[in-house]
């Protein structure tokens, strides 16, 4: 057994160990951004309200339902053209046109409703972000499916939009009775943690992405290909959604989904994000 430090040397070694994990807490990056007190003009609500049910009806109408009637999605688009449609009819920013195209992926990936209905129950401004007003958006969605009751479920937005521009559309997130955004960065954020999978993807870190994955992705054909996918596109976006109403919770409670949308909006990837546990598992989108 080796003989105890003096206390000196214990004082020392304490001292450098706590200023160790002092910067590393400091080093860490800050998995969210608040939003900005409101600015002293007053700006409707109207216009970004009317884009975000217009997105959602129609994507639901079009992806998730067997016959019902949109205005501006093409009869049998595929996710990538009804985004780019939608992008175009609403003026839409690449953030909620890549939102669009994944869940135009998670609607197609349910059981076929009759009719979907979406309204929005309340909007209100709550700050700015990069100097653009922030919207807290409750939607209500109600679905009709055959042999099963009508189901309605509400869901709180985050809108950002920049004149008549919807700039973003993520799932309301607060801290201490907060509005914040997403940053992005670290295994914190649910985009973040995608974003770490994505450069282990990249440097071929195969054991570092099943230990990440909790030994979920591990198919090296698989993630070969997504490897190339990703490396071949001009832009991924990642975007986290609210995943549409299903008969049956497909997650766990404390599961996330992101997606990755290329520039062209190519669903490539979808990922059950759980940022307590650090992990991360890529499901398929073809």
């Amino acid at each position: 057994m080796p003989p105890p430090l003096p206390t000196w040397r214990r004082a020392c070694t304490a001292v450098v160990l706590t200023a160790s994990l002092a910067a590393m807490a400091a080093c860490a990056p800050d998995p969210v951004h608040p939003v900005d007190a409101p600015g002293g003009a007053t700006t409707s609500t109207g216009a970004v309200t009317e884009d975000v049910v217009d997105l959602l009806t129609e994507v639901a109408r079009a992806f998730g339902t067997d016959a019902a009637a949109t205005q501006i999605v093409s009869g049998g688009a595929a996710p990538a053209i009804a985004a780019t449609e939608l992008a175009e009819a609403l003026d839409l920013g690449e953030q909620p046109t890549a939102v669009a195209a994944a869940l135009a992926h998670a609607w197609s990936a349910q059981e076929e409703a009759r009719q979907v209905q979406v309204e929005v129950r309340s909007a209100e401004i709550v700050g700015a972000y990069q100097g653009d007003p922030v919207a807290r958006v409750r939607v209500d969605t109600e679905v009709n499916r055959p042999d099963s009751p009508t189901r309605v479920t509400s869901a709180d937005y985050l809108a950002v939009w920049d004149g008549g521009t919807l700039t973003m559309l993520a799932p309301w997130q607060e801290e201490d009775g907060r509005a914040v955004v997403d940053s992005g960065a670290g295994l914190s954020s649910p985009t973040g943690a995608v974003r770490r999978f994505l450069q282990l993807l990249e440097e071929e870190r195969w054991a570092a992405l099943a230990d990440l994955s909790g030994g979920s992705s591990t198919d090296r054909t698989e993630l070969e290909v997504l490897r190339s996918v990703v490396a071949d596109a001009d832009r991924v976006d990642l975007v986290q959604v609210v995943l549409p109403p299903s008969p049956e919770a497909a997650e766990e409670p404390d599961a996330q989904v992101v997606y990755a949308v290329t520039s062209t909006r190519q669903v490539v990837g979808r990922f059950v994000v759980r940022v307590e546990e650090r992990e991360v598992v890529y499901e398929r989108t073809d």
